[in-house]
């Protein structure tokens, strides 16, 4: 699955005014280490920089979809949604309801889960400390 790292960050340099700097910059941490050590993370950033191609060329319905694609690896790749909204045109009151969007689902997705763990932990496990004695 790491192929999808390589081939998203060829594709996506090739975008880039100088791809090979691009190649050079990523190699040290996003090759070495993420591909070779995380592999759901590895195919989650290669999916998404496969879609930032495509929204640097104007298709956002794409880019959506490899979003989502990459957010069924790492639920944390659902964040980059909000990019297509700050392409260039548009009204800055749609943006900024989208961000507000996007950012209270996102954050209400990732508390609802932490909060589920701390009532678990906390409150209904009635843990007690014994203290002192």
């Amino acid at each position: 699955m790491c192929g999808h790292l390589y081939g998203g960050l060829i594709s996506l340099s090739r975008a880039q005014p100088y791809p090979w700097l691009s190649i050079l910059a990523a190699i040290p941490y996003l090759v070495i280490v993420v591909a070779m050590g995380y592999t759901r993370q590895a195919t989650a950033i290669g999916l998404l920089m496969y879609g930032l191609g495509y929204l640097l060329r104007g298709r956002v319905t794409t880019f959506l979809v490899l979003v989502a694609l990459a957010g069924l690896f790492h639920k944390t790749a659902f964040v980059f949604a909000a990019f297509a909204l700050f392409r260039p045109g548009g009204s800055l009151l749609i943006k900024m309801l989208g961000v507000g969007l996007l950012v209270g689902l996102a954050g209400g997705a990732f508390v609802v889960e932490q909060a589920e763990f701390l009532m678990l932990h906390y409150v209904e496990e009635a843990m007690e400390s014994e203290g002192g004695a």
